[in-house]
């Protein structure tokens, strides 16, 4: 790697543990506040999202310098956070539209094969797809660790890996942000056969 893929490697690796890091604490919570607090629970998620939107206007504050050097891949981005924000908006759909159990799996999906995807395929993808950002080697990293994290929240195995592999086919091919295409798809899947 060259001085420039090193950095860009190391600052994927900082966003992604964040992502990790954020996104399995929301499935957890979720897990453990939704029975007594029910459906609500993503008003603060939402609420965060909200935040983030109205923060990147105002770039002249410490959290925002903060946040933008050492977690935005394109710091000048015409909208800053939209990974992030997008994540919350996207948490909610399973949140709102299913159990509490495929709901976190869905958001453990998220975090975990997302984060594990990026990582794996930058440091070790050598077959790349779909214009050459991604690879067969992230893809099958995004299943392998998405199908023990989801396993967590939802014990059906046969459901948890079609999941992950539903997942992992959006994230590589949706046009969308995958923090919003990843939990809608897989939504849809779970009400889909619910009614089957």
């Amino acid at each position: 790697m060259g001085s420039n893929d090193e950095s860009s490697f190391r600052l994927e690796v900082k966003r992604k543990s964040f992502h990790l890091i954020v996104g399995l604490s929301m499935a957890i919570l979720t897990f453990f506040s939704e029975p007594a607090f029910g459906k609500l629970i993503v008003i603060p998620i939402l609420a965060g999202s909200l935040g983030l939107f109205i923060l990147q206007h105002f770039k002249k504050n410490p959290i925002n310098t903060f946040m933008v050097s050492h977690l935005e891949r394109h710091k000048s981005a015409s909208v800053l956070y939209k990974g992030a924000i997008f994540y919350g908006i996207g948490a909610t759909v399973p949140i709102l539209l299913l159990d509490r159990f495929t709901a976190c799996a869905i958001i453990a999906i998220l975090s975990v094969g997302d984060a594990a995807s990026t990582i794996i395929g930058r440091a070790f993808g050598k077959h790349k797809v779909h214009g050459k950002k991604k690879s067969i080697e992230g893809t099958i990293a995004f299943v392998i660790f998405a199908v023990p994290a989801a396993y967590l929240f939802l014990q059906n195995i046969w459901l948890v890996l079609a999941f992950s592999v539903l997942g992992a086919i959006v994230e590589l091919f949706s046009p969308y942000d995958d923090n919003l295409a990843i939990p809608t798809v897989l939504t849809a899947f779970a009400l889909i056969i619910s009614i089957l």
